[in-house]
């Protein structure tokens, strides 16, 4: 949309969610406005929003939240779906598509969400967002799917529940487990030739905002016109870590004492191969390039392991969660 209506648009955001959130969680509210939609531009727009205002006020790193309504419900599930760590949980509400169609709605269990709709929703989001909370609570993922007897609005009835749930969802940079699908149609690699999206729109592996990590798991880019990496990662106890891939040849752990005892040796098995055996040195050159390179002071790790696989297997998720 033209950048004048994308700040219209923006301040009737402001004005909807502010009074609710601010009032229940002492919320700062800001509204970015973008003209170039929700890829990796308007993912820019937003972490770059974030980073202004941190400099300007004190905002807690482990509580900032992702909402909005119809492109930014789209906004709002784009951000679960490929820049979960960044956020403590995410509220899309009458946006999204059918991601059990797109076989990227496993990358949902990575942050918490509150999602509402309406009945009478233009676009098909209403059946889109039944399945997708079909599968999520059939898989017990942390999400609250709420349907509403309306159509295509903001449901102001249901703010204070979502200022409630965001207050209970800090973020979790050390959850002990973490799915990772990412390729295809989340690669964002066409601009569809929308006036006014030049080439530079697209996804390119040269720029600091990466697709390929998830909390403590990063993972190196395959070559393209392969099939779509897939990884599940878990923490388990005593120090032992799995790491269960398809299409998956280089990846890191970033270890942190909620993850790992640092007096105990560490123990990584990739498709069922120990690919590491041994103890890890705590390294605080590494823990502040992480805060500078993500602008994150909450990205706390002390130490890294990188590691190679050379083998695939069938990655699946089991239909609970704990």
């Amino acid at each position: 949309m033209p950048a004048e209506r994308a700040k219209r648009v923006a301040e009737s955001y402001l004005n909807a969610y502010a009074p609710a959130l601010s009032k229940a969680m002492g919320a700062i509210v800001v509204a970015p406005a973008s003209s170039r939609g929700w890829g990796h531009i308007g993912n820019s727009l937003i972490l770059s929003t974030i980073s202004d205002v941190q400099r300007r006020l004190h905002v807690d790193p482990d509580r900032i939240y992702v909402t909005g309504q119809s492109m930014g419900g789209h906004m709002s599930f784009r951000a679960a779906l490929s820049l979960p760590d960044r956020f403590a949980a995410v509220s899309p509400q009458s946006g999204g598509y059918d991601f059990v169609a797109k076989n990227v709605i496993g990358n949902l269990i990575n942050v918490p969400g509150y999602v509402t709709w309406g009945k009478r929703e233009p676009y098909g989001i209403d059946k889109d967002s039944r399945t997708n909370a079909a599968w999520a609570r059939e898989h017990g993922l942390d999400w609250v799917f709420v349907e509403k007897d309306g159509g295509h609005e903001i449901y102001q009835d249901e703010l204070p529940a979502i200022a409630k749930f965001f207050t209970e969802h800090p973020r979790n940079l050390y959850r002990k487990e973490i799915y990772l699908r990412q390729g295809g149609s989340m690669r964002f690699e066409r601009t569809w030739g929308i006036k006014g999206w030049p080439e530079h729109h697209v996804y390119s592996d040269e720029r600091p905002l990466r697709w390929n990590l998830r909390h403590w798991l990063e993972v190196a880019p395959r070559p393209k016109n392969e099939t779509p990496i897939t990884v599940h990662a878990l923490a388990k106890a005593n120090n032992r870590f799995e790491v269960h891939s398809d299409q998956l040849r280089e990846f890191s752990i970033y270890l942190h004492p909620r993850l790992i005892d640092f007096s105990k040796p560490v123990e990584v098995f990739a498709n069922g191969k120990k690919a590491f055996a041994g103890r890890v040195e705590p390294d605080p050159a590494l823990m502040l390039e992480l805060a500078r390179e993500f602008d994150d002071r909450g990205r706390i790790f002390w130490a890294r392991i990188r590691l190679s696989v050379d083998t695939d297997e069938k990655v699946e998720l089991a239909k609970k969660r704990q």
